[in-house]
């Protein structure tokens, strides 16, 4: 299974085994937590370093989304749909990146996100930025 810090989770971020050695019967309870509401556009963030945060609202409409890293290593930026099956990358690369890309949100084949609850999944050593608008 998959753990990201969304929710407070105590674990760094990666893939982890379950691995249980028992003589008698046992069980693994797990769940994912989801919202309700979350923070629509415009807003900026600035951090450092991997991290999940949440939760993002986006409704139908055009977003402009801005992300900048001023690292030297690898990084990702997602923008991950609460329920985990749809995701955009909003930046990617090595090295410093300053990019803007301009997302549809609907309900239709051509829209890039479907209206809802999204998270950031970003994975960096350096020190970024993600701005939201309308």
């Amino acid at each position: 299974f998959r753990v990201s810090k969304a929710g407070g989770a105590d674990l760094a971020p990666g893939d982890y085994q379950v691995r249980v050695v028992a003589a008698w019967p046992w069980t693994v309870s797990m769940r994912q937590q989801t919202w309700t509401k979350g923070q629509p556009p415009p807003f900026t963030l600035t951090r450092t370093g991997s991290t999940v945060l949440s939760p993002i609202r986006l409704d139908d409409g055009a977003v402009r989304v801005t992300f900048a890293y001023k690292g030297d290593s690898a990084f990702t930026a997602r923008l991950l749909h609460q329920d985990g099956r749809r995701a955009v990358v909003v930046g990617q690369g090595t090295g410093p990146y300053d990019d803007e890309h301009r997302l549809t949100v609907g309900t239709d084949a051509s829209a890039d996100l479907a209206p809802g609850i999204y998270l950031l999944a970003v994975v960096a050593d350096g020190e970024w930025m993600l701005s939201m608008s309308p």
